[in-house]
């Protein structure tokens, strides 16, 4: 009997994860990639991934453009992550939905933003120094 106790706990966990679906400019969704794969769906297989995040785990359904983007970076499972939607584009085969993906570095910065090389030094001393000019 236990091992069918296993497979329910699996299908309430999945019952528990609700579809995230952008519809409006600046829908955005950050937080802890838990699982990243290829589901078969309606239109044959599509990427999905879910996102932990403060409402929830959430499943982020990828259409084409975003796929691509997270094909290029290809994260893995424990990372943070976010995805933002930026509005309908236009392509060769008509419309899109623009929606861009980041891999979020331990600070919640995207990788690939730029940093300062050196953090700025506190100042020592008080107001009364004398200030060389």
């Amino acid at each position: 009997m236990g091992k069918y106790d296993d497979a329910m706990s699996n299908w309430k966990e999945q019952d528990r994860i609700s579809i995230y679906k952008f519809e409006t400019p600046g829908d955005a969704i950050y937080g802890t990639l838990r699982r990243i794969a290829y589901e078969k769906g309606q239109f044959g297989e599509q990427l999905a991934m879910n996102i932990e995040s403060d409402e929830g785990v959430r499943k982020v359904f990828c259409p084409t453009v975003l796929r691509r983007r997270v094909e290029d970076n290809w994260p893995s499972v424990g990372m943070d992550v976010a995805c933002k939607f930026f509005g309908t584009g236009e392509g060769k085969r008509g419309q899109f939905k623009d929606i861009g993906f980041q891999v979020l570095d331990e600070n919640g910065i995207p990788r690939d933003s730029v940093r300062p090389a050196v953090e700025a030094e506190e100042a020592t001393g008080n107001d009364d120094d004398d200030i060389p000019f």
